[in-house]
């Protein structure tokens, strides 16, 4: 069987599992392992995978891809509690919890907000402060940038959205405020397009083509998001449902209401809100995080459930930038899946509150609720391993963009030998002449 460490609790990939028996002109067929395997662990490595090719006989090998760390059910990676993210750089932003935290389009901006009533602006991605704005009576709850104008907008606790010079952090202008309402969310889209979500049940969207009250949900809107090409728009609210938008016209489109409710007794029934809703990049899938402990993936076209990952209560779900991996917090934990499947790839014990991610997928940031901020590399994983003509063909995603292939031919030797020099690509093809196992590093750049 594999040994696993003794804090795992899932299950590992033992003898007798079914795989499939890779022929070398590429076709397959079912197979059984009954090989002993001696895993090797470290925790010098988040998260690395090995290939094992046994001989099956003259015609076929067998390949599998294991996870050297804890694994759950069908051999997932999943990272123990005391696993850290690969950290760029942290800092004590802020005097309180951080509530809000943004990047701008290109990635080179972070925005974070925070209850010391502080806005502020890094520079990316070495982190120098550019901006702090101040809110003397409010908590700064929400927060968006829009390079191109040269703003950033502001929402608190007593109702005010204000709009910031970007660079100069001179106050423009803003609302009257209002101490019965608190701004949860500001959104801008790619266009300038702008969306409020607040302790009411109408959202405020406005446009170029017109400014619009989005009337449909019936308690607070805790997040609004627009697509990258701000055609559609979308929204997280207390009353359990999340909604599809669009944003010409400020028609709704879709209901979405699985997260829901859950009845306790004839006389009293819990809403689950959702707390969060984010678009993948392509803007066909919507991932939600609610309170009844799911995130949940949605057609963006009919509305229809994909998929449903069991995260505890959610508090933030975001895409990773090429929408086959994607954030949950809940709890202050961050964990990280992959789409496709659900897979847990990485499990973060952060304390992280908001969480937010950049386009080009290489960066990830967080606050806590002790005011500080964190800036990291979004988690290496490996997304393929495929064998065919007598070669291995390795594909992964994240880590810092800089990064060496090893292997070693068996497991218990702790010698692992460089694969050719470092590299940028994510993909690497190795000839098999006989069994290896392999780990791909990332390297840092900073």
């Amino acid at each position: 069987m594999i040994a696993l460490p003794p804090d795992c609790d899932g299950e590992g990939i033992a003898p007798g599992v079914a795989v499939q028996a890779v022929l070398p002109e590429g076709r397959s067929r079912p197979a059984r392992l009954e090989a002993s395997l001696e895993l090797a662990f470290s925790s010098n490595y988040m998260h690395f995978t090995c290939i094992i090719e046994a001989r099956l006989n003259s015609q076929a090998y067998l390949v599998v891809a294991l996870s050297i760390a804890c694994a759950q059910a069908g051999g997932i990676h999943r990272a123990s509690a005391e696993d850290v993210p690969d950290i760029v750089w942290k800092t004590n932003a802020h005097g309180g919890n951080v509530l809000s935290l943004t990047f701008s389009e290109d990635g080179k901006l972070l925005a974070t907000g925070a209850e010391d009533r502080t806005g502020k602006v890094w520079m990316l991605p070495q982190g120098a402060l550019l901006t702090t704005v101040g809110t003397p009576d409010a908590w700064v709850d929400s927060i968006a940038l829009y390079p191109p104008d040269d703003i950033m907008l502001t929402g608190g606790d007593d109702g005010g959205v204000r709009v910031w010079g970007l660079h100069s952090g001179s106050y423009l202008y803003g609302n009257s405020p209002d101490e019965s309402t608190i701004v949860w969310s500001i959104a801008m889209g790619s266009n300038g397009s702008i969306a409020i979500g607040k302790s009411r049940p109408n959202i405020d969207l406005l446009t170029a083509m017109g400014d619009f009250t989005l009337e449909g949900h019936s308690a607070d809107v805790y997040s609004v998001t627009f697509s990258r090409d701000a055609s559609r728009m979308a929204s997280a609210s207390a009353d359990g449902t999340a909604r599809l938008w669009r944003v010409s016209d400020g028609a709704a489109l879709q209901v979405l209401t699985a997260h829901s409710s859950i009845s306790t007794n004839e006389d009293d029934t819990v809403i689950n809100p959702v707390n969060d809703v984010d678009f993948s990049p392509d803007g066909s899938l919507l991932v939600t995080s609610g309170s009844d402990g799911t995130a949940r993936l949605w057609r963006t076209s009919d509305g229809s459930q994909v998929r449903v990952l069991r995260t505890g209560s959610g508090d933030s779900a975001k895409f990773a930038s090429d929408g086959k991996s994607l954030f949950t917090v809940a709890g202050g934990t961050i964990n990280f899946w992959r789409v496709s499947d659900g897979s847990l790839l990485a499990s973060y014990g952060a304390g992280a509150g908001p969480l937010a991610v950049t386009r080009d997928g290489k960066y990830f940031a967080y606050g806590r609720g002790d005011g500080v901020v964190v800036f990291a590399h979004v988690p290496l994983w490996v997304d393929s391993i495929t064998q065919a003509n007598g070669k291995a063909v390795l594909n992964w995603q994240g880590g810092s963009g800089l990064y060496q292939v090893q292997a070693r031919r068996e497991m218990d030797k702790r010698d692992w030998h460089n694969l050719g020099a470092p590299t940028r690509r994510t993909t690497f093809t190795h000839a098999l002449s006989s069994q290896f196992f392999y780990r791909v590093i990332s390297i840092p750049t900073n």
